[in-house]
């Protein structure tokens, strides 16, 4: 009489609260393509069969099972936490902070990841100034580790203390990966007026972090102006670039949109050296922008032709964004020369993707590209 083998049950994938798998973006067979808009925006419809550009719609109200790597799911588990911070203490992954209020702090910190945050052992960076020859210093932390090492580059009036910055700081903490955040001339702590500024000088800052501060390939992470200022950095320092992410990136922004003003609008702005450009995230309602800022970011526009990047490239979008359509990263996809690029667009998502889930994808996405520069490294 034969003998039964005994059949093994299948281990089951981990619940880990990440709707979302960002190793399955390339195994699906299925791939959705949009038909409401044209072939100019539609990089799926004008690709060669050879070239690699994915879009993927999300939303957080279909919960689904993660079976990402243990560094992902400790990052927003409970017990993970906890082992991350005698992790980061034994391995001395970060420089060490020393306080007679340690043990008061650490049960701070236990609260915190009780209450679910992805903040873990708060070993806060420092900020350090750039100084630099005829330019404005720039205020920035830095936290040392691995390569490649990740920048956070802030939006439009924004600083390096933005909620997703800081949770990069943090995953980036939890892996030993270097990490910069950084502050524009006239923003934040960084000296300068940001009246006078204007896309190049801005470029010119991130190239001066990517120059003087970082140490080997970066991830550049892009959030609005900052994905539009991402490229740019790329197209000059293509030897320093591992990978791009953007949220929401604003290729072009204030160059499209005034040119959709009426004229009337447009010689008015000229007139008075100032446009007001509509905007939620103001106190005032709407962001005064000179002329000849409008007029200087023309020599930065990106989308009228081809962009020779090819490193690979993330764009996450919110379908719900209303200061930047979504439209903007598909454009982009369809303009790089890259053929490793994905494109997600968040259903419920806003122009900031700073809700909880919004992070936790962005953060994930990340994750995946360090596996993936490590593996071909």
């Amino acid at each position: 009489m034969k003998s039964r083998k005994r059949v093994r049950p299948l281990p089951q994938p981990e619940e880990c609260g990440v709707w979302l798998d960002a190793s399955q973006l390339k195994k699906k067979s299925h791939q959705t393509i949009i038909p409401c808009i044209s072939s100019r925006f539609n990089p799926l419809s004008r690709r060669q069969p050879t070239d690699s550009v994915l879009v993927e719609f999300t939303q957080t109200k279909s919960p689904q099972l993660c079976t990402k790597q243990t560094s992902m799911y400790s990052f927003f588990s409970l017990d993970g936490n906890r082992s991350k911070r005698s992790c980061i203490a034994d391995n001395n992954i970060l420089t060490e902070e020393t306080s007679p209020d340690c043990e008061k702090r650490n049960a701070l910190e236990a609260q915190d990841v009780m209450n679910h945050s992805p903040t873990i052992c708060r070993l806060k960076s420092s900020i350090q100034y750039l100084a630099r020859k005829d330019l404005p210093k720039l205020a920035y932390q830095k936290l040392k580790g691995k390569s490649p090492g990740v920048i956070f580059l802030p939006g439009f009036a924004s600083d390096m203390n933005a909620q997703k910055a800081v949770a990069l700081e943090d995953f980036c903490k939890s892996l030993g990966h270097s990490f910069i955040r950084f502050d524009y001339t006239g923003c934040g702590n960084s000296e300068g007026n940001m009246k006078e500024c204007t896309i190049g000088k801005w470029k010119k800052d991130v190239l001066s972090i990517l120059d003087d501060v970082s140490e080997g390939p970066q991830i550049l992470v892009g959030s609005s102006m900052g994905g539009w200022l991402m490229l740019l950095v790329a197209l000059a320092r293509p030897e320093k670039i591992a990978a791009l992410v953007g949220v929401a990136p604003a290729a072009d922004h204030f160059v499209t949109v005034f040119n959709e003003l009426p004229l009337e609008e447009k010689k008015s702005a000229e007139e008075k050296d100032e446009w007001k450009l509509a905007s939620k995230y103001s106190e005032e309602g709407f962001y005064t922008i000179p002329y000849s800022f409008i007029k200087e970011a023309e020599n930065h526009c990106l989308l009228n032709s081809p962009i020779p990047i090819t490193s690979p490239i993330r764009l996450i979008h919110g379908m719900k964004d209303e200061e930047v359509p979504w439209h903007v990263s598909m454009q982009i996809a369809d303009r790089v020369l890259s053929t490793d690029v994905d494109v997600i667009l968040r259903k419920h998502g806003l122009h900031r993707m700073s809700e909880k889930d919004d992070i936790k994808l962005l953060v994930y996405t990340i994750d995946d590209l360090i596996d993936k520069l490590t593996t071909l490294g």
